[in-house]
């Protein structure tokens, strides 16, 4: 285990992301996050690309917890569960779902630009992008960032009441299918619905469907 950790290590530096990301207890569980999420059933793998402007690490398979929650942290769910267990046999990761903040952190201390993580789907795909330049004009860029994202959520929800009005009771896996988003996300998204009461759940678990409330039609 010592030498597959040394390797890892190595491997790492020769990317350049060690050194970058300042310390070793930043960057071993970034990488062990990494290939624990990973889905290997899906083509191409991880890639790593750095450029002067930022490094690029994608992987196959989506963010099982959502985005915004693998960026708040606190909430692990690998889905490697036995490598995870065999980095953990060297400490490495500590399954807590502190890997992305710890990035987030510290690339907030060097005063670069914020990490974007990024999902595709069809096939699945979650990228994640580590800007190498310095802040500019933060307060103004952040209040854009949270603008844009409020419209996004606008009209995704906007998106999902036309559906439910044209197809009636529909399953969360429907919805995210006709969005273009994760599980999570679209549970998220629905979990707003409900409770600015303009959709109602019925039934539980997977037999679970959503239908618009009477009093809605759509969203302006």
């Amino acid at each position: 285990f010592n030498g597959f950790r040394s390797l890892c290590i190595h491997q790492l530096s020769k990317t350049g992301l060690y050194l970058i990301i300042c310390s070793e207890s930043t960057a071993k569980p970034w990488i062990c996050q990494r290939a624990g999420q990973t889905d290997y059933y899906i083509a191409r793998g991880i890639v790593i690309r750095k450029s002067p402007e930022a490094i690029i690490m994608e992987n196959p398979g989506d963010i099982r917890v959502g985005a915004e929650q693998m960026i708040k942290g606190g909430t692990s769910d690998p889905r490697n569960k036995a490598l995870m267990k065999m980095f953990n046999l060297i400490n490495i990761g500590e399954r807590a779902g502190s890997g992305i903040p710890d990035i987030f952190s510290a690339w907030n201390s060097q005063g670069w630009q914020e990490p974007a993580i990024e999902e595709q789907f069809a096939p699945n795909r979650t990228i994640i992008t580590l800007p190498l330049t310095q802040k500019q004009a933060e307060k103004t860029s952040g209040k854009n960032k949270r603008k844009k994202q409020a419209e996004k959520t606008i009209a995704a929800k906007a998106f999902i009441a036309d559906f439910l009005e044209e197809n009636g009771a529909s399953g969360v896996q429907d919805i995210a299918i006709e969005i273009e988003k994760s599980l999570p996300r679209t549970r998220e998204l629905m979990r707003e619905l409900i409770q600015e009461n303009i959709v109602e759940a019925q039934g539980e678990g997977p037999a679970r469907k959503y239908i618009l409330k009477d009093n809605q039609s759509k969203l302006k």
